[in-house]
């Protein structure tokens, strides 16, 4: 199973190489959506987990009323973070990491190719890498497609499975 990132960019995360936050490392914030166990509504937060009192307020009148309705997980909440909101418009900032990563690891990279149709999507081949040379070059990967929607579009905006 992978977890996937989808929005005006689009592809899968490396296993076991690249975090669902790989994004973060390019100066942008994100929103962590918590879906709520019972109703599944979702509630929204930034870089934080919502604490132990938030409560789903379009359908209950109290916290007491969704904790009694709710089932808990193993950890005693009735939420779970199901995704990452990220928007970039920050051009310059994710310019200047990409090449910091591209003089490091740019040459690790075989073939790297961008398709842009519906979304951003792109197909890359590397030379052989170790687990420590894959994290970046897959983070510089995610940033080549990040840099490439902010040059045409001006913006970009994708959710990342957690």
């Amino acid at each position: 199973m992978g977890r996937y990132y989808r929005g005006d960019i689009s592809g899968k995360f490396w296993f076991a190489v690249q975090c669902s936050l790989d994004a973060s490392h390019f100066g942008e914030e994100y929103t962590e959506v918590y879906e709520f166990y019972g109703c599944g509504c979702v509630i929204e937060h930034i870089n934080k987990v919502p604490n132990e009192k938030s409560y789903c307020e379009d359908c209950y009148s109290s916290f007491e009323e969704h904790y009694n309705d709710s089932p808990l997980d193993a950890a005693g909440t009735w939420f779970i973070a199901n995704y990452v909101n990220y928007d970039f418009t920050d051009i310059d900032e994710v310019r200047k990491r990409v090449e910091f990563l591209e003089k490091r690891f740019g040459s690790r990279i075989k073939k790297y190719t961008i398709t842009d149709e519906d979304e951003i999507t792109y197909d890359v081949e590397t030379y052989h890498l170790s687990r420590r040379s894959a994290e970046y070059v897959a983070r510089l990967c995610l940033g080549r497609q990040i840099l490439y929607c902010l040059e045409t579009k001006g913006r970009c905006t994708f959710v990342a499975e957690m």
